[in-house]
């Protein structure tokens, strides 16, 4: 396998896409949000993208040491 391989994980994404659209509608109804709040927002989603689909979710299985960073 190679070490920065990448795999598509469906589950993955329908739930990150589903967080962003949920948090999207909120924040169009919220009455003051400030950027902050939505960049760590951003920030967390593309965390949970790169845990579950980069090479840290590839080698989960194969190596204890990445599911050790996983979780």
């Amino acid at each position: 396998m190679n070490p920065v391989s990448w795999h598509w994980d469906t589950g993955a994404a329908a739930v990150i896409v589903a967080a962003g659209v949920a948090y999207g509608w909120a924040w169009r109804r919220a009455d003051a949000t400030t950027r902050r709040y939505v960049w760590w927002f951003v920030i967390g989603v593309v965390l949970t993208a790169v845990a579950t689909m980069s090479m840290v979710g590839v080698y989960a299985t194969v190596l204890f040491w990445v599911r050790a960073l996983q979780v």
